[in-house]
């Protein structure tokens, strides 16, 4: 007699939670704005400025200010996107942490759902008193499988 054969093995659904065991996608990379470029003037106004005209060094003043006025927005930018990196950096963490603690609460509760099964089967499993009155422990049972929570 094979008493392998007589062995139960309790049966149990997959895992239900399968969303929670995929990770939250990372943000999306937040770039920073390109580096205003200092244009000056036309080279037709630096003939005109060679021939005494006072318009080229207006125009070269311009040009200067509002190079400095883009610099100025774009540090300003930069700022911003550095927050936002880091706002997005955060949300993601929070929403890691949170489907971890999901997963791992909804881990226990098919662990306990498992034991629960493997319980009311525990008797028959172990040889026990009302045994032969188990029908799943009887050869050629079509009751087979292994138990999903003792991966984890």
């Amino acid at each position: 007699m094979d008493l392998a054969t007589l062995r139960a093995v309790a049966e149990h659904p997959p895992f239900d939670r399968a969303d929670l065991e995929t990770p939250v996608p990372a943000p999306s990379h937040i770039p920073d704005p390109p580096e205003p470029i200092f244009r000056p003037p036309s080279p037709a106004w630096a003939l005109r400025g060679l021939l005494g005209g006072k318009k080229h060094e207006t125009a070269v003043a311009e040009a200067l200010a509002a190079h400095e006025v883009a610099v100025t927005q774009w540090k300003s930018a930069l700022v911003d996107a550095e927050s936002a990196r880091k706002a997005a950096a955060s949300q993601h963490a929070d929403l890691e942490a949170k489907r971890l603690a999901a997963l791992q609460v909804e881990r226990a509760r098919y662990a306990q759902e498992c034991t629960a099964r493997e319980s009311r089967r525990g008797g028959a499993e172990q040889g026990g008193r009302y045994a032969h009155r188990r029908p799943w422990l009887r050869s050629g049972s079509r009751r087979s499988g292994v138990c999903i929570h003792r991966a984890f």
